[in-house]
């Protein structure tokens, strides 16, 4: 009832038992108003004979209205501000992973293709862990890199490696993944268990990718803001400053072409300098250390 009075989460007499989903903005205003119908056992969608989907505004036949939408839960950005913003695509898994792990604020999507940089506006200037569904890993990854100007992404893959084919198909989730697991597992943080050693952290420009046990997750933010070292920024300052750089696209690796060098190395080190030592913006770092090496072994 706690984390239904803070995504104000409501019911409708349109289907007995149904849920409503308001999508209220950081600004506090209402921008939409979803209804779904869930099965009281299962917990599962109903979409037979039909998907009990609809709107509130389209119920009450509001005149003149304009679908605006926002990301469910995104009021909790402005009523707490120090927490850390996961997305999912569901609002019921947003509400369960807001119980499971109350430390961060869930945001949904509400759909594989929602994830849009006029939706995600609110998010400006934010690191972002985003936790696709099974099947959707490889589109909200691509979807990452192009709001990468927007925010720092984080992108999962732990329910995409964690998934079965057949779970894949239909459409497995963080809820899903949760099921069965006593909340007191994710919450009570002495309790969790330390990563793995082949626990890994993959990049990608600037969307990195988890390879985590969940309920390691949280211990594995928290030690690496605990502890943060910073980088010999200078160095690579004086490297890049004493070196003649043509401006011609430079294959860096599989993942990353730089089209424009110079243009690269002075965003690159105007944002490492801002956010020297924190770990989100380690791939900026490395990748600025892995042109010095490029461009060091064909001696420019």
């Amino acid at each position: 009832m706690k984390v239904f009075s803070l995504y104000h989460v409501g019911t409708s007499k349109h289907w007995l038992g149904a849920s409503i989903f308001w999508q209220i903005d950081i600004l506090g205003r209402i921008r939409a108003e979803k209804i779904m119908l869930y099965n009281k056992e299962t917990g599962k969608r109903i979409k037979k004979p039909f998907p009990h989907i609809t709107w509130l505004h389209k119920l009450i036949r509001l005149k003149d209205h304009e679908l605006n939408q926002c990301l469910f839960g995104e009021h909790l950005l402005q009523q707490f501000p120090e927490k850390q913003i996961a997305i999912v695509e569901s609002e019921k898994t947003a509400i369960l992973a807001a119980a499971y792990l109350p430390k961060f604020n869930w945001l949904a999507s509400g759909n594989l293709n929602n994830l849009s940089r006029k939706r995600c506006g609110s998010l400006k200037g934010k690191t972002v862990l985003l936790f696709p569904d099974a099947g959707a890993f490889t589109i909200w990854k691509d979807k990452a890199k192009e709001l990468a100007d927007l925010a720092s992404f984080v992108v999962s893959d732990l329910i995409e490696t964690k998934a079965t084919p057949e779970q894949i198909k239909k459409g497995f989730d963080l809820a899903d993944y949760f099921e069965g697991k006593p909340i007191k597992v994710f919450t009570a943080a002495r309790e969790f268990e330390q990563p793995q050693e082949n626990t890994s952290i993959k990049a990608a420009t600037t969307v990195k990718t988890i390879d985590l046990e969940y309920k390691d997750f949280e211990e594995f933010l928290n030690t690496e803001q605990n502890n943060i070292v910073t980088w010999p920024i200078e160095e690579l300052e004086k490297y890049f400053s004493s070196t003649t750089i043509i401006d011609q696209p430079i294959k860096l690796n599989n993942h990353l072409t730089i089209n424009t060098p110079s243009k690269f190395i002075s965003n690159y080190l105007n944002i490492v300098k801002r956010n020297n030592g924190n770990p989100t913006f380690k791939t900026h770092y490395d990748s600025l250390l892995e042109l010095k090496s490029y461009l060091a072994d064909k001696n420019i």
